[in-house]
């Protein structure tokens, strides 16, 4: 039996463990699933777990399974300091985190840069036992791309919480200055589910152009097709350092060009590859802007630009088919 326990975001992380999951099928066994594992009805010996949370990771390998595959989508240590700023609670939770690295049969990370992390931090040497691929949750949607309009007009997209580690503040900030600039048929489009404190927020920066709005996942990319510029803009920190949001292969998918933080080491990495793509803290960050901004972008050239992301970094099919190749090795 192969166990997959989902998290509380399982809305946007389902496609990434579907990635997983598919991987696995190679076993011919039965897949569940669930919220909690029932443990009467499992192997502890033969069942395999795959799970997103430390805290659970630990909690089953302590109870013995043998099994267990571990995706690390963050470090929980260093998150819940920032939260909570409590350094016991931070040392338990990386004396956790370095007894499931070490006793886990597969972590996947999120990037070679959390990788690099966990090898500094707690001196292990990963080998066979480790696969890396980013967050990611569509494939390129050709569609948005060719959308009338969509890179004549300059509407600035941003898409998240207002939580302070999302820099939301500093989007303002930055988009004050584009209006400053005086580009034409520009707009800020807000996408948020704090839609009361995002309206105090851009009446308090004086912004002139902006629209706020809310929708789910699957409407997403009928909206994005309508963007020419996509804000993820984060502190650099090592939280954001290893990270690899999933807004960036939205961003991508739909043909938005991303405004984005050399913080985001993994993607910066990735973005050299591409043409059409901003980095905030470059010096020139505004008149390589202003170039895109009256810059003719024709839709085939930045279509293929992206896809060049797709076809391996951010390719479904290229991950399973590697993650398959080690399984049969591990397991």
């Amino acid at each position: 039996m192969i166990w997959i326990i989902k998290e509380d975001n399982y809305i946007v992380t389902e496609y990434y463990l579907d990635v997983i999951k598919e991987s696995i099928m190679f076993m011919n066994q039965e897949i569940k699933v669930v919220d909690l594992i029932s443990l009467k009805k499992c192997d502890y010996k033969k069942d395999i777990i795959i799970v997103a949370n430390i805290l659970k990771a630990f909690n089953l390998i302590i109870r013995g399974f043998e099994k267990v595959i571990v995706w690390f989508q963050g470090l929980i240590p260093e998150e819940s300091f920032m939260r909570n700023n409590n350094i016991f609670r931070k040392k338990v939770l990386e004396l956790i985190e370095a007894y499931v690295l070490k006793k886990t049969i597969l972590a996947i990370f999120v990037s070679n840069e959390m990788k690099k992390h966990y090898e500094r931090k707690y001196k292990i040497e990963f080998h066979s036992n480790v696969y890396l691929m980013p967050c990611f949750n569509t494939e390129i949607i050709r569609e948005s791309f060719f959308k009338k309009g969509k890179y004549e007009n300059n509407t600035f997209v941003y898409v998240g919480s207002l939580s302070p580690w999302q820099g939301f503040d500093e989007v303002l900030k930055c988009y004050q200055k584009i209006e400053l600039l005086g580009i034409p048929n520009s707009k800020l489009l807000i996408l948020t589910p704090n839609q009361k404190e995002a309206l105090q927020k851009m009446k308090d920066s004086r912004i002139s152009s902006y629209e706020i709005g809310f929708v789910q996942p699957s409407e997403l990319p009928d909206i994005l097709s309508n963007a020419k510029f996509g804000f993820i803009i984060r502190e650099d920190v090592v939280v954001n350092q290893v990270s690899t949001p999933t807004k960036i292969s939205t961003y991508l998918a739909n043909g938005v060009i991303p405004i984005y933080t050399s913080s985001l080491r993994d993607f910066k990495n990735q973005a050299n590859k591409i043409k059409y793509q901003l980095l905030y803290d470059n010096n020139d960050f505004f008149s390589y802007l202003k170039n895109l901004v009256y810059k003719y972008i024709d839709p085939n050239e930045i279509y293929k630009d992206y896809l060049q992301l797709f076809n391996k970094y951010y390719n479904r099919k290229y991950h399973i088919s590697n993650l398959e190749k080690l399984l049969k090795e591990i397991l």
